[in-house]
């Protein structure tokens, strides 16, 4: 990990108008978990501090049907890590309307959700787009935007995503999305 952050500053160093964040993406309910990297994570915004420049971090969290983020123990949980990080970012937050009190701190610190609908019924969260949290996020006045995720593993593509809502789900329409 501190190997993958030194090539991020450096990156970003070298390539600042690429560079958009740090992305980690770690399977949630298993060890090494978001805050286990937090004393690594910290010592990198430490440093972008230093360098004065700005990367920010965008982790995957809430993905997961468990209440806890992802795992039964609080301490594991990905969405309180992320919030405590500081992301701007977060793919997922399938789990995020579960913690009214985490709702209204993402929006506070304008955390924006990626939101995978196809990825979420092919690993099984849901089992159809009417079953996706998406309109209850977007009701809750959370930041959103749809996304495909791995388009090469799960042969979809952003269109494929935006069709899924649009069909799968006429409670959405395509004004809705603005």
């Amino acid at each position: 990990m501190e190997i993958e952050l030194q090539d991020c500053i450096d990156l970003n160093l070298e390539f600042s108008d690429l560079i958009c964040g740090f992305d980690l993406v770690c399977a949630e309910g298993r060890p090494n978990s978001i805050g286990f990297y937090a004393d690594l994570l910290l010592a990198f915004t430490n440093t972008c501090r230093e360098l004065h420049i700005i990367i920010p971090f965008m982790f995957h969290a809430g993905e997961t049907l468990l209440d806890m983020g992802g795992s039964s123990d609080p301490d594991n949980s990905y969405l309180y890590d992320t919030l405590l990080l500081n992301a701007k970012r977060i793919g997922h937050g399938y789990a995020l309307l579960k913690h009214p009190v985490l709702v209204e701190r993402y929006k506070q610190h304008n955390i924006a959700l990626e939101l995978y609908l196809i990825s979420n019924e092919l690993l099984h969260l849901c089992g159809n787009a009417r079953e996706h949290p998406f309109l209850g996020l977007l009701a809750a006045g959370l930041h959103c935007t749809l996304n495909a995720d791995n388009p090469s593993l799960f042969c979809s593509s952003l269109s494929h995503e935006f069709y899924q809502v649009m069909v799968g789900d006429t409670r959405m329409s395509v004004h809705e999305w603005e």
